[in-house]
Parts: C-alpha cells; structure tokens; sequence
C-alpha cells in the first residue's frame, strides 16, 4: 500500500496529476471511490495475515499482489509510465509476495 500512496505523491510532484485530473481524464465521485476501494485491499490483507492460517493467507497475499500487479500495469499506460512507477510496481509486487 505504501508503494502506491508514494507513487501517488510522486505523480503529484512531478505533474502527472493535477486538480483531479490525470491526463484528459477528469476523476469523478464513482473513480474516487473505485480508488478507496483499491487502497483499502492492502490494510485488509494486513488483518486477514493475522486471522487466516498461513497457507490460505500466503495465496491469498499472492492473488492481490497479482492482481494490483496486474491492474497497474495495464491501467497505468505506456506513455505515463514512468521509471519509479516500473521501479514501484516491482517493488509492491516483491513486498506482497
């Protein structure tokens, strides 16, 4: 989660995002809340680590990391992807596993 919230600051920093817009595309309430959605999976991954056995929780941190994997790299097109988003998708994968 902390890989994301600094690739999000980042993006903030360098310009990629700028008063609730993201390139031509301007963020609306249902995409916010589509966005805390996503950023609460990794908290609630943190709890379940603590409630399922190890084996279940082990697939289970393996899927969301494949998933956010996944999910970012194909939402996050080529032409934004810049160097630290390819370093911390990496990383975030890395970490989840």
């Amino acid at each position: 989660m902390l890989t994301y919230l600094l690739g999000d600051v980042l993006r903030i920093y360098s310009g990629d995002i700028a008063a609730g817009k993201m390139g031509k595309v301007q963020f609306t309430q249902g995409m916010w809340l589509g966005i805390a959605v996503l950023m609460l999976i990794p908290i609630l991954m943190v709890m379940l680590s603590l409630i399922l056995p190890q084996p279940v929780n082990r697939w289970a941190n393996i899927i969301a990391a494949s998933f956010f994997f996944l999910f970012k790299s194909r939402w996050t097109g080529p032409p934004t992807l810049q160097p630290y988003d390819k370093f911390l998708i990496v990383a975030g994968w890395c970490l989840m596993c």
